[in-house]
């Protein structure tokens, strides 16, 4: 495997172990939040019960329970980075050693209740806090702690070794559930986080090949490509669609005398004040011919005003003060743009190791012929009458479409209609 792809894995494998921090830290706030008010009420009640029974109460043991539920609101409101393991293992411990103590409690009150008692099921909500930390280690560790507690309440809830629930063998399969449900609830935890940072890593990678391809073929082409299963993104299709050519005037006599860096940062310039209004009028740069460029409308993406979405672009880039400059300005390039609507097959075609998005048909090169006929007349933008009619009749009467008669066309027998787009 060589660099680039590590490198890509480990960027992700970042990202998401920065997103399991997130969580980690957001649900250790929340449980501290939450579960600090009730561990303090329920070392509040081990404390009063112990008294009224009349035990020696450990001052330090309860003096310890009582600061760490303090703790626990002290942490849930000051900590703002990372909880370090070591505190989580505290937490836990907290939280394990209060539900045994009121195990204990309740033997001293009533053996026979306490062996029935709800408390005895503390250790799952011991698991589940454990749980939402997202830490294998404290899932089996709480499971650890479940199943000493258990063994060091045995000799209090079974002083009388005659009742069933006191048998050695019934007794022991509570600690060992206790274990064995740890045990297999931190694999299955494991196995999550790491399906997720699995999926994580396949998505960002199918995010960077869709911005990278994005940026070759266009993001319209690559999202209609991610959309769609392998079959059909290599399936081609005839669609109706609006072609427009556009081509850079006496852009040979631009790069006479000039340097390579400075040419081709004058063409990304004029290619970028081209691409803006084709696509905020939802049209595709398929292809940059050199000085000049290939956009779609209507393919890959579904455009019902394909034909009125290329006429405003073509308006937008006659009308930008950028272009109307033509050559006067050594910086700036005029336009010549030529339209043409039709039937076309569109899709990727090329061969079984290279592919291409395109559109092949009689259209695109009758577009083509219309743009190179503008230098032959001296007019800025061409369309055909096939595009002018495809135009509803409310814009075909507000666009400034001048007739400029029947003209041959390079490579073609017949004559084709033309109307000049005036800015």
């Amino acid at each position: 495997m060589n660099a680039e792809p590590q490198n890509a894995q480990s960027q992700a494998r970042a990202e998401f172990e920065r997103w399991l921090q997130a969580a980690r830290r957001r649900n250790e706030r929340i449980v501290l939040l939450v579960m600090g008010p009730i561990f303090l009420v329920a070392a509040g009640i081990i404390y009063v019960n112990w008294i009224e029974l009349g035990l020696d109460p450990p001052i330090g043991f309860l003096a310890m329970v009582t600061a760490g539920g303090l703790a626990y609101l002290a942490l849930s409101q000051l900590w703002s980075r990372d909880l370090p393991i070591w505190v989580s293992v505290l937490t836990v411990t907290f939280e394990g050693t209060v539900g045994c103590l009121l195990t204990f409690i309740d033997t001293q009150a009533d053996i026979v209740l306490a062996r029935s008692s709800p408390v005895l099921l503390m250790p799952f909500v011991v698991l589940a806090l454990a749980l939402v930390r997202y830490r294998a280690s404290l899932v089996i560790y709480s499971g650890l702690l479940s199943t000493a507690g258990m063994a060091l309440l045995y000799p209090h809830l079974c002083t009388d070794m005659s009742t069933p629930f006191c048998m050695p063998l019934i007794y022991i399969w509570r600690p060992v559930l206790f274990l064995v449900t740890a045990l297999i609830t931190a694999l299955t935890m494991r196995s999550v986080l790491e399906t997720l940072a699995l999926a994580n890593a396949s998505i960002l990678r199918r995010v960077r090949i869709r911005k990278s391809l994005g940026k070759l073929v266009g993001e319209e082409v690559a999202s209609s490509f991610a959309e769609v299963d392998e079959a059909a993104a290599l399936q081609t299709e005839r669609r109706q669609v609006t072609v427009m050519f556009i081509d850079f005037r006496s852009f040979t006599r631009f790069c006479e005398g000039r340097d390579g860096a400075e040419v081709v940062s004058a063409l990304n310039e004029a290619l970028e004040r081209l691409i803006e209004p084709i696509r905020d009028q939802g049209g595709t740069v398929n292809k940059f011919l050199g000085d000049g460029l290939l956009a779609l409308f209507g393919a890959p993406a579904d455009d019902e005003q394909h034909t009125v979405s290329a006429l405003n672009a073509a308006r937008d880039i006659l009308d930008d003060p950028w272009f109307q400059d033509g050559m006067e300005d050594d910086d700036r390039f005029d336009v010549a743009i030529g339209i043409h609507v039709g039937e076309v097959i569109a899709g990727p075609i090329g061969s079984r190791d290279r592919l291409e998005y395109t559109v092949i048909g009689d259209t695109v090169n009758v577009a083509s012929r219309i743009e190179s006929t503008n230098r032959t007349l001296g007019t800025r933008a061409l369309i055909s009458a096939a595009t002018c009619d495809a135009l509803p009749q409310s814009l075909r009467a507000k666009l400034r479409l001048r007739p400029v008669g029947a003209h041959p066309l390079k490579g073609r027998t017949g004559m084709v209609e033309l109307f000049e787009l005036q800015g």
